[in-house]
């Protein structure tokens, strides 16, 4: 069972910072959405659209996998590990705004998140983009 703790460094060891190859790294996030992860209940999350936290016209991509987990007082608190891709806006991107979210209720219903963010119009377009920066990030709340 992989650790949370130990998450960081399996996507270091897998992803090249210094190449932004985006269907490698949704190959590296469909691995890593199964593998055993110690939680209560686990998500998967596609988003797409204009950046909300920049004032700058930037297109993002997130895949996401969330972990409700709790802690010594039985309190639930959220994990997240995102993988998001950064793109200077275009004319094509402009427009797409989507947002996917599948519980990890069991592997088929992993495989059929896979299925549906690889069949979305929005998907096929972002893998004619270059993405200018990776960030590999994790929140806590």
């Amino acid at each position: 069972m992989l650790e949370l703790k130990g998450i960081e460094n399996y996507f270091k060891t897998r992803i090249n910072e210094n190449s932004i190859d985006i269907l490698k790294s949704w190959d590296i996030f469909k691995e890593f959405s199964l593998e055993n992860i110690e939680c209560i209940e686990a998500a998967l999350i596609f988003e797409c659209g204009k950046h909300p936290n920049d004032m700058k016209e930037t297109f993002y991509v997130q895949f996401s996998r969330q972990f409700t987990r709790v802690d010594k007082s039985y309190n639930p608190y959220r994990e997240k590990v995102i993988l998001e891709f950064l793109f200077d806006s275009t004319d094509e991107l402009s427009n797409l705004e989507f947002s996917l979210i599948h519980l990890e209720e069991n592997k088929r219903a992993i495989q059929n998140f896979f299925e549906d963010v690889e069949n979305l119009y929005e998907f096929e377009e972002i893998l004619k983009a270059v993405p200018r920066k990776q960030n590999i990030l994790f929140e806590k709340n």
